[in-house]
């Protein structure tokens, strides 16, 4: 479906005409179906995956597969040689009679970890706390904090959080067929293995940092420049729409020359006001602009990503630079 129809007629030739004049599901799923089910059908379709399989390691399938997002082109490619496989019929001794016991495997119980964020920006918060702090009670403790009290229920699957730890479970909530309790410390245990095998936070996360930092920066800017009476000097159009605003903002923070346009403008914001007016805006004001940090983006962001590259090669500065980090953007 997502590659080119010259690739289509090149790599499936056994699909082309079954699937003529079938668009999408559940037509072209039911035909595919049943030419899996045929001997004869499932050797041409195991023969034109190879064919396609080769031809994308060499590179030469146009466009992007989509569907990978759900299964990968060589996962697929696994099943298909396990279904080309001859099968094998053993017979059980009589009398046999195997005690069949589900359990939660440590592979989903890591898998849950990773994908699921029960608060906003909670894993990069985890992260950057586990960069700074090495004691494992401070760690449990961050993370309970985290996950607070909640929980969920997704078809087969049920997890709770609470004050001792995760309770997650298969089958009905009352009785399930299997389930197991994670102690706070044992999850902070899990995420630091996770972190340190580089799979606590996943490449697409990592690309949003930058993004994430943005949001948060111009959001501090907006508080800062709002309320401002209209002689102040403010890094957005007079006339831009309040939910508009903070786009506009972001728009101007991949220019170092803005950023330090920006500044200025809150320093001589800060030199105007009454001295002798030390009111609760002033001095939120005088805070947010004390902390520098805030602005300089593509140093934080680097250092971030530095340590997931090298998580072992980083200077005293940048941890210092990454707790700052993590305070005043994330929030710990």
């Amino acid at each position: 479906r997502d590659m080119t129809e010259s690739d289509r007629e090149r790599c499936f030739p056994s699909l082309i005409e079954p699937l003529k004049d079938k668009y999408g599901y559940p037509d072209q799923f039911e035909i595919v179906k049943s030419l899996l089910s045929d001997s004869d059908s499932f050797e041409d379709l195991n023969n034109d995956y190879f064919e396609f399989m080769d031809n994308r390691r060499k590179g030469t399938i146009e466009g992007r597969l989509q569907y990978g997002f759900h299964y990968s082109p060589e996962y697929v490619n696994e099943l298909m040689l396990e279904m080309s496989r001859p099968k094998t019929d053993y017979i059980a001794e009589v009398g046999y009679n195997p005690q069949t016991e589900y359990f939660i495997s440590d592979d989903e119980i890591n898998r849950l970890l990773i994908t699921k964020s029960i608060v906003s920006e909670s894993k990069y918060r985890i992260y950057a706390f586990f960069a700074e702090n090495k004691d494992l009670q401070q760690r449990a403790q961050m993370v309970k904090n985290e996950y607070g009290i909640s929980g969920y229920s997704s078809g087969n699957d049920n997890g709770n959080f609470d004050g001792k730890g995760f309770y997650f479970s298969h089958g009905s909530i009352l009785e399930p067929y299997a389930k197991v309790l994670l102690k706070w410390t044992d999850i902070a245990k899990r995420i630091d293995s996770l972190i340190k095998a580089d799979r606590y936070i996943t490449r697409e996360e990592w690309e949003k940092v930058s993004a994430i930092e943005k949001e948060h920066i111009a959001a501090t800017l907006n508080h800062f420049f709002s309320n401002l009476p209209d002689e102040y000097a403010k890094p957005f159009p007079a006339d831009v729409k309040p939910y508009e605003l903070e786009d506009s903002i972001i728009r101007r923070l991949g220019d170092a020359d803005a950023l330090e346009e920006i500044e200025k403008m809150m320093s001589d914001a800060l030199a105007m006001m009454d001295k002798s007016n030390e009111s609760r805006y002033n001095y939120i004001t005088k805070i947010i602009f004390q902390n520098k940090t805030v602005f300089r983006l593509t140093t934080a962001t680097k250092v971030l990503q530095k340590m997931k590259l090298h998580p072992k090669k980083h200077t005293k500065s940048e941890w210092n630079l990454l707790k700052k980090f993590g305070a005043t953007v994330f929030k710990w």
